[in-house]
């Protein structure tokens, strides 16, 4: 989208929230853009914290919901979820002296700012369910899979274009179910339209 990332307008010291979730469209108004619409990729929480605020107007579901029950449970990824759970990994940092030192756990979950951008937790096993689905769907645009129309819907102006995918398949999950919610926000965005 070219939002400007601006994260520290909503993420404060020690994972604090700064804005709650009614905040994202008041704020995302008066982020610049660094990049003209639809000529490169640039990665932004805001973007995607807009786009999942779309679907759940659209749909009329909240937006953990919909991802679960149009994605994740097709997809068999039972082990996936939006909130805070005792099996989350704790996360540390090294201090000079190099001894670890607990950091407070992240705060973006189910019903917060950025949930949308941020807020799936996941297994290794769900991981690989989600690669498979992803190659499946993008080599071969089967209408009935939770992934529909990969190819068409991702642009070459993407990292995971077609071109780009045989040679590097396991990119295009760094960065959770992010990709996958993305398809499904353009999905939902041009049907808007």
């Amino acid at each position: 989208m070219g939002i400007q990332r601006s994260n520290q307008l909503w993420h404060g010291n020690d994972n604090v929230l700064l804005l709650d979730k009614a905040d994202v469209i008041p704020h995302v108004q008066y982020l610049g853009s660094v990049q003209p619409y639809k000529t490169t990729v640039h990665y932004s929480n805001w973007g995607y914290a807009l786009a999942g605020q779309l679907m759940e107007k659209e749909s009329g579901e909240q937006w953990s919901s919909y991802i679960r029950k149009h994605l994740l449970i097709p997809l068999q990824m039972n082990n996936m979820d939006a909130k805070a759970g005792p099996n989350d990994a704790k996360p540390y940092t090294v201090l000079d002296d190099h001894s670890f030192h607990l950091l407070p756990p992240p705060t973006v979950q189910d019903g917060s700012i950025m949930d949308a951008s941020q807020g799936i937790r996941s297994t290794v096993t769900d991981m690989l369910k989600w690669c498979q689905a992803w190659i499946k769907a993008y080599t071969s645009d089967h209408e009935t899979l939770p992934l529909k129309q990969m190819s068409k819907v991702m642009s070459d102006i993407t990292p995971f274009a077609k071109t780009f995918f045989p040679r590097y398949p396991t990119a295009h999950s760094s960065n959770t179910v992010n990709r996958a919610v993305a398809v499904y926000y353009r999905v939902l965005y041009e049907r808007m339209l």
